[in-house]
């Protein structure tokens, strides 16, 4: 029996950390391949991918966001075929009466064993009203078309006897590097109003420290990953298994490996667990704050208050460890004055914190902000608009919660001054837009690579790279070996024979090499009889990284001092005028007047970029010769209200950039020893 696991993707992405993340459909896919004789269950992302497999059967899995995509996706399934479709995931869960008439079963809850009993009904060609009664954990409609419940699906005891879930390659709507994760859980102990998690889980449970190590040491083997994301709801809280794990992990040197990142919560966040989390090099927490107000945490959260959110904060500085708060605002009897003091509790720690997020309270369906806004009469049973059940607030669409203290508009208003606040500080204001562009580029510098060294054809590659996407993400590549560099660290190349390689590529580390030529003969040697070294380096030229200086952001574009000094002078005087207007003309004003001085800087006294003379300087001093230059560059064409955006587009046109290609986002020089 052949099945296909279709994930909903939301209709808005947040392209800003890209995440290969094992979803529910991957660990499905894994446990019917596993226990399941004759079951051959994939995952895809595209519906027309999905139907080219011919599937028996094909199964949703939906949020509550993406439910009106997942009925849309049932009726084309239902129009086109007369394949069965089963939907599961949250949002069925939580609204088992929301079942649509284009969809055949709805399942309930932990799916694993649940969807075995209903395929072996298929498989037998027995799906009958009296046989689906049997299983638990389902809705379906009956031949009197009357929805039928069946009682609830007992959980999984033991989370180890799941499979490692198989993980989908990503491809057409996911672009660039991803962060990769894992689940060492599912559950949270704690009843929070606005969350769902607790509901469609019920309870806590863990996989044993052994078998995350084991999950852990397979996806690093396989991806060559550096950063990992700890996806649990809550991680850390059991301290006996958190020192197990830690252990473990220590004893493999995974935490020399990787970075991790972690969900935490402030009530129970101590030195200890602090200790740990540096143990196994945990570099960054995301913590769910909610609120700086007590009251609002004692009815959303219970035990939790704004010192505890206060000394989470305090102890990730005094450990080093990067903390990313989040607050909703808008819970039901929350004024402005206890807003404001989440406000207030920002501005005063916007240097302790990496970033910040701030959301609407949002009534997602199996929550007590969703049993409210029913009792409330604020939605409907019979509410439909799904799409709008989503962090993004429109006056006119979204559900309120809050209109007895202050009407849509206000709230609006108050939201935008966290917005404000987020988009002004020099910590946050890199916008998940710019991200985004950054992932297409690399995806298609990615792939230019991968079809001009002929990949497919399994060349051996060796790889160095200071980023974080590489052409090892893509699992065909087995033939390639990556060395992850940091900056300004020994390139050390003990590990690889003299002639092993048709290709060495370079990703954005030859800027760091104080003496890049001497690292290019050592290189040069382990390069097989007309192999071919691929430089991809930054273009100092092009306004993106010119906009990242002006915004004050560290990344990894070594910008000098003198760059620095340059930028400064001018920038502070266009922020002195007083409308935007005149900014604008100031801001063109100085850059007609210092692109020269300021592209002759950067040629001249930053060694960390290098243009295609430099490009040539070292081809000729390593003896290699230059096969082919190419430009890659992100079309910045794209006007909003901000500020930035408006000087991209500014300075691109300033200084004559309408043909971008001069002023290419990289650089990419093939050089051969032939």
């Amino acid at each position: 029996m052949k099945v296909g696991l279709l994930n909903i993707r939301p209709k808005y992405e947040d392209y800003s950390v890209p995440i290969s993340l094992p979803s529910s459909c991957d660990y499905l896919a894994s446990y019917l391949n596993t226990n399941m004789e004759g079951c051959e269950a994939h995952v895809e992302y595209e519906l027309d991918d999905m139907l080219a497999k011919k599937p028996d059967i094909i199964g949703l899995s939906s949020f509550t966001r993406t439910y009106t995509a997942a009925r849309e996706i049932a009726k084309e399934i239902k129009k086109r075929t007369n394949i069965p479709v089963i939907i599961g995931g949250h949002h069925i869960s939580a609204l088992p009466y929301n079942l649509d008439h284009t969809m055949d079963i709805g399942v309930l809850g932990e799916g694993e064993i649940t969807l075995i009993e209903i395929l072996r009904l298929y498989e037998l060609g027995n799906v009958t009203d009296q046989k689906l009664a049997e299983i638990d954990g389902i809705v379906y409609y009956n031949e009197n078309k009357e929805l039928i419940r069946t009682k609830p699906r007992a959980l999984i005891k033991d989370l180890d006897s799941l499979p490692i879930p198989y993980r989908t390659p990503f491809k057409k709507s996911v672009v660039g590097h991803l962060q990769h994760a894992i689940f060492t859980s599912r559950g949270c102990p704690f009843r929070c109003k606005y969350c769902a998690i607790s509901e469609f889980w019920d309870q806590i449970r863990y996989h044993s420290p052994e078998r995350v190590l084991e999950e852990l040491m397979l996806l690093i083997s396989q991806t060559n990953c550096r950063e990992i994301a700890i996806y649990d709801d809550l991680f850390g809280i059991n301290k006996k298994r958190l020192k197990s794990l830690v252990d473990l992990i220590r004893s493999e040197n995974i935490h020399k490996k990787v970075n991790f990142t972690c969900n935490a919560r402030a009530s129970v966040f101590d030195d200890e667990i602090c200790q740990l989390f540096l143990d196994m090099n945990i570099k960054a927490c995301v913590f769910g704050m909610e609120s700086a107000n007590d009251r609002i945490l004692a009815y959303m959260k219970g035990s939790t208050t704004g010192k505890q959110n206060q000394k989470a904060l305090d102890l990730c500085k005094k450990y080093n460890i990067s903390a990313t708060p989040n607050f909703i605002i808008g819970f039901p009897t929350e004024t402005p004055a206890e807003a404001s003091e989440s406000y207030w509790f920002i501005r005063k720690n916007k240097e302790l914190v990496n970033d910040f997020r701030v959301f609407p309270a949002c009534p997602l369906p199996g929550t007590h902000l969703w049993d409210y806004a029913i009792e409330k009469k604020i939605v409907q049973r019979d509410y439909e608009d799904w799409d709008e059940v989503d962090f993004f607030f429109t006056p006119e669409k979204s559900i309120y919660l809050n209109a007895e203290i202050y009407d849509q508009y206000e709230y609006k208003s108050i939201l935008d001054s966290f917005y404000e606040l987020r988009n002004k500080s020099k910590n946050f204001n890199v916008t998940s837009g710019e991200k985004y562009e950054k992932y297409v580029y690399s995806e298609k510098l990615l792939r230019y690579i991968s079809l001009t060294l002929s990949l497919k054809n399994k060349p051996e590659v060796l790889e160095i790279t200071n980023l974080n996407f590489s052409v090892n993400n893509n699992p065909q590549n087995t033939n390639v070996k990556t060395i992850s560099l940091e900056k300004y660290t020994k390139l050390d190349l003990s590990d690889y024979q003299e002639n092993s390689f048709d290709n060495i590529l370079l990703f954005h580390v030859l800027e760091f090499f104080p003496e890049p030529e001497k690292e290019i003969l050592k290189l040069k040697k382990l390069l097989k009889p007309n192999g071919k070294i691929v430089l991809v380096t930054y273009n100092v030229k092009n306004p993106l990284f010119f906009l990242t200086l002006i915004k004050g952001l560290d990344t990894n574009n070594a910008w000098s001092a003198k760059e620095r000094e340059l930028i400064n002078q001018y920038v502070e005087m266009a922020h002195a005028k007083e409308d935007v207007e005149n900014k604008f003309e100031y801001v063109k004003k100085m850059f007609n007047q210092n692109i020269y001085s300021y592209w002759g800087i950067c040629s001249k006294n930053n060694v960390s970029h290098f243009e295609i003379n430099r490009i040539k300087d070292i081809a000729n001093k390593t003896e290699l010769k230059i096969l082919d230059n190419k430009k890659f560059f992100i079309d910045l064409d794209k006007a909003t209200t901000d500020f930035y955006d408006q000087l991209s587009i500014l300075i691109s046109t300033s200084i004559g950039i309408n043909n971008t290609k001069d002023y290419s986002f990289s650089n990419v020089s093939f050089l051969t020893s032939a």
